[in-house]
């Protein structure tokens, strides 16, 4: 983890209190970061803290949700099968 990514996702967990989407732009402002440096730190932390949804278009619009999987963890390996 790098210096940068901690503050990213302090400032994304806070957020996603406040909204259920925040971009990369909100998370910048919150951290006095510039969005390219958001949008890297996101990348470093997709998949294992956060999910990063990348849409078209400059990074600053980008979302994030706070992943709900533990580190480490694949998706899908903690649902059941039904009988």
């Amino acid at each position: 983890m790098a210096a940068r990514d901690l503050p990213v996702l302090d400032a994304t967990v806070a957020l996603v209190e406040e909204a259920d989407l925040p971009e990369v732009a909100d998370i910048a402002d919150r951290t006095g970061l510039v969005a390219a440096d958001v949008a890297r730190a996101l990348k470093a932390m997709d998949g294992v803290y956060v999910d990063l949804q990348m849409t078209m278009g400059d990074s600053a619009g980008w979302f994030v949700r706070v992943s709900r999987r533990k580190p480490g963890e694949r998706w899908g390996s903690g649902l059941r099968r039904r009988a």
